[in-house]
């Protein structure tokens, strides 16, 4: 499988989308129907449509290790971010938890204008807030905001599992391995590494003046790791401002 994807990928390097895409049977016709493979296909489709004219950075996907409580602020909303997640939350009441950011597939651009001047202090959204004011406040998880928000949106979706079962899954098993074994790169944490690469790592864009902004996932894992004063996590740059 991978020596078929390393075609292809060679292929797509050589002669382009386009000529993969009309020729692409021998390469494709094993892959296409693997979830995984079929989105690194997407990824290449997107990043020869929209990233034609951007510059990127050396090695984007290589992670850089750096201090979480460094990572001072999150995107909000601009006429640049291309994953708005007011557009795919229509649930009222919700849509405030949830941040704005730029696609995964755009990994490593530089980008101009004033995209990094649309950012909010981490320590006040609400997934930060509300984890932190359960962990070290002491606050009842279902009584925070965040508890709030979430056991809305689970009443608004039948299929989803209870505030109960989502903090033991989603929370609290995340902090007894992160407490346990420290903070371990998402590869080491799955059977088949090969299946995960390091863009499911913390994403984050770089602002004009250096600063580090969070993207628009790992909200969870960013925030536990601020609060229990983790030293160190790998992140992925996404897109980085080209004055910096």
């Amino acid at each position: 499988m991978k020596k078929i994807v390393s075609k292809a990928i060679q292929k797509y390097q050589r002669d382009g989308i386009l000529k993969l895409v009309s020729d692409g049977t021998p390469y494709l016709k094993n892959i296409i129907l693997d979830n995984y493979y079929l989105n690194k296909i997407n990824i290449l489709l997107y990043r020869q449509k929209v990233l034609m004219n951007r510059s990127v950075i050396e090695k984007p996907l290589e992670p850089i290790y750096v201090n979480p409580q460094n990572i001072e602020y999150s995107l909000l909303e601009s006429n640049q971010t291309t994953y708005n997640r007011t557009n795919h939350n229509p649930i009222p009441h919700t849509i405030k938890m949830e941040k704005a950011g730029f696609k995964k597939q755009e990994y490593g651009t530089v980008l101009s204008r004033d995209w990094d001047l649309y950012k909010m202090r981490h320590k006040d959204e609400i997934i930060f807030r509300g984890l932190y004011n359960h962990l070290v406040e002491g606050q009842p998880f279902c009584e925070t905001e965040y508890g709030y928000i979430k056991n809305l949106q689970i009443k608004l979706n039948m299929r989803s599992p209870s505030l109960n079962e989502f903090y033991d899954n989603k929370i609290s098993s995340l902090i007894e391995s992160l407490e346990t074994n420290g903070y371990i790169p998402v590869q080491e944490l799955y059977n088949d590494p090969s299946k995960i690469d390091n863009l499911d790592e913390v994403d984050i864009n770089i602002g004009r003046n250096g600063e580090l902004i969070s993207n628009s996932k790992s909200h969870h894992r960013l925030s536990l790791a601020k609060i229990l004063d983790i030293e160190k996590i790998p992140v992925v740059v996404i897109v980085r401002h080209s004055d910096w």
